[in-house]
């Protein structure tokens, strides 16, 4: 079975340095034999996710899985993601084209924050799982 999870990531920065917590929603296909397979399994590979780097003005960013958003089965081969809902003005939810994010800069994202920049890339560290 096709299953697709929506995971919850927190960065968090010693020393913090905003007030507000950046978060992540990060959506992944995995497969499993059950719904409970499906969970542990969406639970682990957001646990392997976690590391911890030293940032460019000399804090520690850590990249936290907090948990499950929601998990879903696919039944179509080119599902990844689908949401139900009822709204009383859809056309307004659709982004367009040139605000889409694939096509937007860098700007006002995570990575125009100096906090989010890596010291090197030898600075990178995964954190290790604790038994």
């Amino acid at each position: 079975m096709r299953f697709a999870a929506n995971l919850l990531f927190q960065y968090r920065v010693v020393p913090k340095t905003r007030k507000r917590t950046v978060c992540e929603s990060q959506v992944v296909a995995l497969r499993a034999r059950s719904a409970n397979a499906a969970i542990r399994r969406a639970a682990e590979i957001g646990r392997r996710k976690q590391h911890s780097y030293r940032n460019a003005i000399g804090g520690t960013c850590h990249i936290e899985f907090l948990g499950l958003i929601d998990l879903i089965e696919l039944v179509d081969q080119d599902e990844s993601w689908y949401r139900i809902f009822s709204s009383a003005a859809p056309k307004r939810l659709v982004t367009p084209t040139k605000r889409l994010s694939v096509l937007r800069g860098r700007d006002g994202t995570i990575g125009a924050a100096i906090w989010a920049v890596p010291a090197s890339e030898s600075g990178v560290k995964k954190r290790r799982r604790r038994s």
